[in-house]
């Protein structure tokens, strides 16, 4: 998740009345709408994990930016390096499927990017009328010497959850969001096909 794909503020505008943020696991009765598809209970359940990954993401934010401050590298600008690292020069509409970014929000960040010297355009064979954004050798220097902090901290953590309830999570992560992206877009398409009626 990322602050312009806020998944926790769309679920909030839908459901108004779902209840407070500040334990979403108290026990309280929670109003549910009525044209709601799913139980209270689901929908409490549901909540509680998008409020605990924004949590969980805001953190993981704030160690980025301590670590990267010199730099002044966001958990944003990481994730698009780190993309480009993996798999090579990208597209912008490339970078922004993998992020389940807007394309406006990967545009804005690698143009500040690229004003770092940290990526660079080029050609796109592909389509000539378009380019790729790759890392370039300063940008590619400084991630790998910024990753290399990130494995000394992380290493040096005491990990007190079992191995198969971390991988268990990741998986359940990776199923909810599968899942998400295919109602949500059941449901624009749904609300689209409405208006133009």
């Amino acid at each position: 998740m990322y602050p312009d794909d806020n998944l926790v503020v769309i679920y909030q505008l839908m459901w108004r009345s779902v209840g407070s943020r500040d334990d979403p696991m108290d026990g309280q009765q929670w109003e549910t709408p009525s044209d709601a598809r799913s139980s209270s209970e689901a929908l409490q359940a549901l909540q509680a994990v998008y409020i605990e990954n924004e949590a969980l993401f805001y953190q993981s934010s704030m160690f980025i930016e301590q670590l990267y401050r010199e730099g002044e590298l966001s958990l944003g600008k990481r994730t698009i390096l780190l993309l480009l690292l993996h798999k090579g020069p990208q597209t912008i509409p490339q970078i922004a499927h993998a992020r389940s970014a807007s394309r406006q929000y990967v545009q804005r960040v690698v143009k500040q990017l690229a004003k770092m010297a940290y990526v660079e355009f080029v050609k796109n064979e592909a389509h000539k009328r378009s380019y790729k954004v790759q890392l370039t050798e300063q940008g590619r220097a400084y991630l790998l010497e910024m990753l290399a902090r990130e494995v000394k901290i992380v290493q040096a953590m005491v990990v007190d959850i079992p191995v198969e309830q971390l991988r268990e999570t990741a998986r359940m992560l990776r199923r909810i969001r599968e899942w998400q992206r295919d109602e949500l877009q059941r449901l624009f398409a749904l609300e689209q096909d409405s208006a133009e009626m």
